[in-house]
């Protein structure tokens, strides 16, 4: 029995991760597009859609810390997402120099903080499997 389990786990886990809602939207909307600006904002809508997903992981994540599970959690999280969301809003900024052209602005700045955005998401989603088994006692 151990080992069907063990294939059954195994499988689960390989199985692919569905793709978020805003890239499904990304893709056609980057379909139709065909201007600069139109191409802007269907990078800047998947930017939007990775940032709703944070701000929910966070809301999960904060709502778990109860201070007598977690003495002090919360506050150190706080502070943690501060400093993250002031290097956020500056990070990727060297794209707007001049002496990238307006693909790099269209493009790669957005998917620059979309990335980053993704990437804090994964780690409050690391910190709900970490702490769940702990909530409540």
């Amino acid at each position: 029995m151990a080992v069907i389990e063990l294939l059954i786990a195994t499988a689960a886990a390989a199985a692919p991760v569905p793709q978020p809602a805003y890239e499904l939207a990304f893709e056609q909307c980057a379909e139709t597009a065909v201007t600069d600006p139109q191409i802007a904002d269907c990078y800047w809508a998947a930017v939007e859609g990775a940032d709703r997903v944070l701000n929910a992981r966070w809301r999960e994540v904060y709502a778990m810390l109860t201070e007598d599970d977690f003495p002090g959690a919360k506050a150190k999280l706080l502070a943690e997402q501060r400093a993250w969301i002031t290097f956020k809003e500056s990070a990727c900024d060297f794209y707007d120099g001049n002496g990238f052209g307006s693909m790099h602005r269209v493009m790669a700045k957005p998917q620059c903080q979309k990335e980053i955005i993704e990437h804090r998401t994964a780690q409050l989603e690391a910190i709900i499997t970490w702490i769940s088994p702990f909530e409540g006692g």
